[in-house]
């Protein structure tokens, strides 16, 4: 593991407030069957690297199936929620960004 901490405005490569900004960082192994409830972040991209086993995004009225593998990115305030598949497992990481205020539009740009 390795960190980097942009401290002074020599080591900032964007001169400007970071472009990025990571909130959450987390690994999931979760029992077969298993789902969160229905939500969604203001102002911050998920992205999700499916480790082991199979599941579903379920975003927008929509079925999305997962599997070892995947990434998927679900961007700001769309509604969703993650559920493994019976009888499967389905561990994965998730990944909450947030673009700066100069950043974010150049940001959405590459999804």
């Amino acid at each position: 593991m390795w960190a980097h901490n942009y401290t002074s405005d020599q080591d900032n490569p964007f001169r400007e407030p970071p472009f990025l900004r990571i909130l959450y960082l987390s690994y999931s192994d979760n029992l077969p069957h298993w789902g969160y409830v229905y939500h969604k972040h203001e102002q911050v991209y998920e992205f999700v690297f499916i480790m082991e086993g199979n599941g579903t995004l379920n975003a927008s009225n929509n079925a999305f199936p997962l599997q070892a593998g995947d990434i998927c990115v679900v961007p700001p305030g769309i509604l969703h929620y993650y559920s493994s598949l019976n009888p499967d497992t389905m561990k994965y990481y998730a990944l909450q960004i947030s673009g700066s205020e100069t950043g974010d539009k150049n940001f959405s740009g590459f999804l």
